[in-house]
């Protein structure tokens, strides 16, 4: 559950998003580029006198191996496992665990997007009997609210070109994060 303090927004919520769409290889279930963004800032992390604890979380088992496997090989993956309490979680495997940092690794690319199969494609058809799309939401909502401090989207395309409810997600974390600029600043509000 993030701690809400007096921080910039950008210090909460960062969307990293593809600037080339169109150029993703397609892997089944994992994505590279977003693996390398991972252990990229995984990198920065570790040069923080006190770095973040920090877990990943994707949809997708296949992209959980693969960063695991990224990071496995890397150099300082002792390091990365020791003082930023790492962690790589699918949705399903996430419950009951929190992190400072959350990178949720959406996976999904313009050419292959299976998030439908995790996640439900309309959050509003969900009825109580439907115990698949009652599996689904729960899967959503413990996925997303892992986060402490800040939670960081990586996505390989538009959000816009995302589908049912992890676009929905997406657009609300974005809707929260373009309020909280247009919000007056400490300087333009009344001290008294």
């Amino acid at each position: 559950m993030l701690k809400l303090r007096g921080k910039p927004i950008e210090d909460v919520l960062e969307f990293v998003i593809a600037e080339e769409p169109d150029r993703f290889e397609e892997i089944r279930n994992a994505n590279a580029w977003e693996a390398g963004i991972i252990l990229d800032r995984l990198e920065a992390l570790l040069e923080m006198e006190e770095p973040p604890t920090v877990a990943v979380i994707t949809p997708f088992r296949e992209q959980q191996r693969y960063v695991s496997e990224q990071v496995a090989s890397h150099p300082k993956a002792l390091e990365m496992r020791d003082r930023l309490k790492l962690a790589i979680f699918t949705a399903d495997t996430c419950q009951g665990e929190e992190r400072e940092l959350i990178f949720y690794s959406m996976v999904a690319t313009r050419e292959q997007d299976r998030l439908n199969y995790i996640f439900p494609p309309d959050l509003a058809a969900v009825t109580a009997d439907d115990a698949e799309g009652k599996l689904k939401v729960q899967r959503l909502n413990v996925a997303f609210s892992r986060g402490q401090e800040k939670l960081v989207f990586l996505c390989s395309k538009p959000i816009d070109e995302f589908k049912g409810a992890a676009r929905q997600v997406l657009q609300h974390y974005q809707h929260v994060l373009e309020t909280a600029r247009s919000l007056p600043s400490d300087e333009e509000t009344d001290q008294n």
